[in-house]
């Protein structure tokens, strides 16, 4: 039977964490990951072969949308990467990085310009708090675990902390760049 994980309600502090660890098999490795919790999502780009360039010239690990604004996208997280491939002008790295970014590369925000070499696992810690109407999401590798990329979220007046959390990680669909994932692991407090 599956395990099933929710944050308590009326709670001021209730965490999930999720680590997702494997290996690169091919030569070159970029990973986008989405989270969607219900119609609400965030994006990361980042690499695990020692460079990632969104699109616009700038490198490192990437965020969407900025952390600043407070307010995650609107859709579905699940088709972002579907969508990118009707666009048949853009190559399909440039299109799922597009995807990634609202349209705009100048859209994802530089979380750092230091490259994830081969940092694996990556971790998402969800903390939500039902009283505050926050959800603080934190991101790290084995190379930033002494500080982790960390962004809270006003979910006020919607239903986001009574959601499923998706976690969607791809590739693109580029044939030149290929992932193993070995394990998947889920903990949780106060939930």
């Amino acid at each position: 039977a599956a395990e099933t994980y929710g944050f308590e309600a009326g709670s001021s502090e209730s965490t999930v964490t999720v680590s997702v660890d494997g290996s690169r098999v091919s030569e070159e490795a970029d990973l986008f990951v989405g989270i969607g919790i219900g119609n609400q999502y965030v994006t990361y780009a980042f690499d695990i072969d020692g460079s990632f360039n969104i699109g616009d010239g700038r490198k490192g690990v990437f965020m969407y949308p900025y952390c600043s604004t407070r307010v995650m996208m609107t859709g579905d997280v699940s088709t972002l990467l579907e969508q990118s491939n009707l666009d048949m002008s853009l190559s399909l790295k440039n299109a799922g990085r597009l995807a990634m970014c609202g349209g705009d590369h100048s859209n994802c925000e530089l979380l750092t310009g230091t490259s994830n070499a081969d940092g694996m696992p990556f971790t998402i810690e969800f903390v939500s708090n039902d009283v505050e109407e926050t959800l603080q999401i934190s991101f790290w590798t084995p190379t930033y675990a002494s500080a982790p990329f960390v962004c809270e979220w006003d979910v006020s007046g919607t239903d986001v902390l009574q959601q499923d959390i998706d976690i969607f990680v791809s590739t693109h669909n580029n044939q030149d760049e290929d992932i193993r994932i070995s394990s998947v692991q889920v903990d949780a407090a106060n939930v």
